[in-house]
């Protein structure tokens, strides 16, 4: 049987979800004896103005912003047993992807 690699990335708005969730998935591929490399992508972030009086003020502006935190594994499987864990106890402020490769 091959090794088949998979290879997840995890995006959300709460760094503090995040980070649990990758010490979470860490303690389990730890525990099933999976190898594994995790990798932090670089923070997205994404600004936008409005304007606070939309009638005489055009310089009164507010700026807000969004940032985007990320990480990625790649995992060494044996069988395509690990989707559904994952999936199973994911976090709703997370979006995770799965990709496999052969």
């Amino acid at each position: 049987m091959t090794n088949l690699i998979q290879k997840i990335k995890i995006e959300s708005v709460y760094r503090k979800s995040l980070n649990l969730y990758t010490k979470f998935l860490i303690t389990i591929l730890k525990h099933h004896k999976i190898k594994y490399k995790q990798i932090y992508l670089p923070n997205k972030i994404k600004t936008f103005t409005l304007l606070k009086s939309p009638h005489v003020f055009k310089k009164a502006k507010e700026h807000f912003g969004i940032i985007k935190y990320k990480s990625f594994f790649k995992i060494f499987l044996k069988k395509d047993e690990l989707n559904n864990f994952i999936l199973k106890y994911k976090v709703k402020t997370l979006k995770i992807q799965l990709i496999l490769e052969n």
